[in-house]
């Protein structure tokens, strides 16, 4: 769960060499269900804006859920008062 953060100049940035990764979600990268299935990655943010900040990802695909700043699904919730 994430509330009242910053993530500010974060890079992620390609592999290199016979099996290279990918650069992907330069702030916040968040495990996919299809690389691994029994886990129950979820990222919350409740309450307070998200700031994300000059953020990059060598890969990025310039989506929702595949950014410069966020690799993966982001779920914002407000907190009852």
């Amino acid at each position: 769960m994430l509330s009242q953060v910053q993530f500010e100049g974060n890079r992620a940035i390609a592999g290199s060499g016979p099996s290279p990764g990918l650069g992907k979600g330069g702030a916040i990268f968040i495990t996919p269900r299809q690389l691994q299935p029994d886990a129950a990655a979820k990222v919350v943010v409740r309450d307070e804006p998200l700031a994300l900040i000059d953020n990059w990802a060598t890969d990025a695909a310039d989506r929702p859920t595949d950014s410069h700043d966020v690799y993966g699904a982001l779920r914002f919730e407000r907190r009852a008062f």
